[in-house]
This record gives C-alpha cells, structure tokens and sequence, in this order.
C-alpha cells in the first residue's frame, strides 16, 4: 500500500543513511528517520496502524525489543520487522515475542529490505534466510521433545541451581521420582547430562 509509513529507527548513522538511499530508490516509500526509539514513541502522528517499522534492537535507551512491545501496546496493527547485526537465538524469540513480525539480519538488507517492505505489506513474515531457518528447526525441536508440565517444572527448577532433594521438597515428589522425571528428559532433548539439557532446554524456549 502506498499510504503505508516506513518508519526507520537506527542509531548507526552510517546504517541509517544507506536504508534510507536504498529505501528511497527502490520503492514509492519515504521513510521517516530516528535516531532513538524515545523519539519515534513521542513525536505526534508518526506511528499508527498505517506504518511499518524497521526497528534496530541495540538503541541507546530503550532498546529495539522493549520499543517494540511499547509500539505494539498502543498500535497493535503496526509491523515491526527488527534489523540487527545479532543471529542469536535468544535476540531471534525474544524480538518475535515482543511482536515483531520479521528479522533481518544486517549483512542481508541491501537484498532484502525492499523485498521485506512488501512482504511485510502482503500479510507475510520477512526474515532472513538463516533467521527462518534457526525458528523452523526450534519448532520442529519443540514438537518433538513434548516435555510434560511435571518434567518441564523439573527442568525449571535444575536450572535454577536445585539440588534432586531440593526439587522433590519444592514440587512435594519423592527424590526418586525426580530421578525418573530427569532420565525422560535427557532422552526427550538428546542430553547426556545437566549442563547439555538445560542448554537444549533453554534453546528450545522450554525455559
């Protein structure tokens, strides 16, 4: 749509300045600029449901994430695709969480930017192409390993440094019980040990 607001919020002037070139000479779009997302959140009449906002996630202040969650709370309509030099995981669930609904990784958007405006526009969910893949194989590890509620609480509660004792005092189970709840976890998330299930947990968003 051609009324569609692109809003830019980046700090790096240098990454701002090439979105903008690439933006303003690819598209019909003319995209408004911030250096911060305070500014963006106070400046009357920029953000509604009518725009879409390209959010950088490391901001001086309030970061791209908590901006996001800020944005979506007053306009839910609004699409925010994140750019950010960061592939971690936790960056990847935790922008989608807040209400993204893209995640383009730096390196990409001189390919990608336009092609992310319009899918953006159409309904779909732009991301990079190393970033939909991480998120199509959590999903295909969190089908598989299908904690239950008890053996999910166990697993909580080991990586928050209890003891087997400790966690059978906690959930009001016997010590063997947890023992035995700890053995199906480590075959559902391909563990070995603590340190190695904590870790699948935790990349699977189970904790």
């Amino acid at each position: 749509m051609i009324n569609t607001q692109i809003v830019l919020i980046e700090d790096d002037a240098l990454m701002a300045k090439a979105l903008l070139f690439i933006i303003q000479n690819n598209s019909v779009y003319k995209p408004i600029h911030f250096f911060n997302a305070e500014l963006a959140l106070t400046s009357k009449k920029v953000l509604s449901n009518e725009c879409i906002v390209l959010m950088d996630i490391q901001l001086p202040g309030i970061n791209g994430i908590e901006a996001t969650k800020k944005i979506k709370s007053k306009f839910p309509k609004v699409d925010i695709i994140m750019i950010s030099s960061s592939d971690s995981a936790e960056a990847v669930f935790e922008s989608l969480k807040a209400g993204a609904v893209g995640y383009i990784i730096k390196n990409d958007i001189q390919n990608c930017i336009i092609p992310s405006i319009i899918q953006c526009i159409d309904g779909g969910a732009p991301m990079s192409t190393s970033i939909a893949r991480m998120v199509a194989t959590s999903f295909k590890q969190n089908v598989s390993s299908n904690l239950s509620d008890r053996e999910t609480d166990v697993i909580k509660l080991l990586s928050e440094g209890q003891t087997y004792t400790q966690i059978a005092t906690t959930l009001f189970i016997a010590p063997n019980t947890v023992r035995s709840h700890i053995k199906n976890i480590y075959v559902k998330l391909f563990a070995t040990n603590k340190s190695e299930a904590i870790k699948a947990a935790k990349h699977q968003h189970i904790i």
